[in-house]
């Protein structure tokens, strides 16, 4: 096997401290963890991390961006070549099932919201995921008109609601998410306009 060259050791290194940030927040919380113990559990010295990162707040939105985006890989897999609007909602509320309300997602994610390095890059996330929502259901929109249709507005409502039922499941995991699924339905079948 050929030595890895710098980028590729580097990308190496950053992605095995993700792992072990992301596994630590999760099972400890992002408080609890220190970037010692991140580093000890990576394998690698503080150094390492803080020059991969600068500090504790920056790995800490990188590993929430990581876990967001494996989930959405999750859920375009489960799509398996099947892209109408019908199957969006079906691997949506099956995923919504799983995760929304996971006790551990949901702690870290209202630490590191909480945390003012971190507010820049929440805002930033939570404005890729909104797009992304506007993307995928006003290219699926079977609406009459679409182009009146204020996707943006739809997909922030839409995303309050995955966000605040996920708070409240995360406090009572007795909580039913087809409300998920059915708000989620109201919303792309009567998304409000941009009149």
């Amino acid at each position: 096997m050929a030595p890895l060259s710098r980028a590729e050791s580097k990308e190496r290194t950053r992605g095995l401290i993700l792992d072990a940030a992301l596994t630590l927040f999760l099972d400890h919380g992002y408080h609890a963890c220190s970037v010692e113990q991140i580093a000890d559990t990576a394998g690698f010295t503080t150094g390492a991390v803080y020059s991969n990162f600068g500090g504790k707040p920056d790995l800490a939105a990188e590993a929430l961006d990581m876990l967001y985006a494996r989930e959405i890989d999750r859920i375009l897999a489960d799509l398996a070549g099947d892209d109408s609007l019908g199957a969006w909602q079906r691997v949506l509320g099956e995923w919504a099932d799983r995760m929304i309300g996971e006790r551990r997602w949901a702690r870290f994610e209202l630490e590191v919201a909480s945390v003012a390095a971190t507010a820049d890059s929440s805002a930033q996330r939570y404005a890729r995921m909104r797009e992304r929502i506007a993307r995928l259901i006003g290219a699926r929109s079977e609406i009459p008109d679409a182009e009146r249709v204020d996707w943006d507005a739809t997909a922030m409502l839409m995303l309050g609601l995955m966000l605040g039922v996920a708070v409240q499941r995360a406090a009572d995991p007795s909580l039913a998410v087809t409300s998920i699924t059915h708000g989620l339905g109201a919303l792309v079948r009567h998304p409000p306009s941009r009149d």
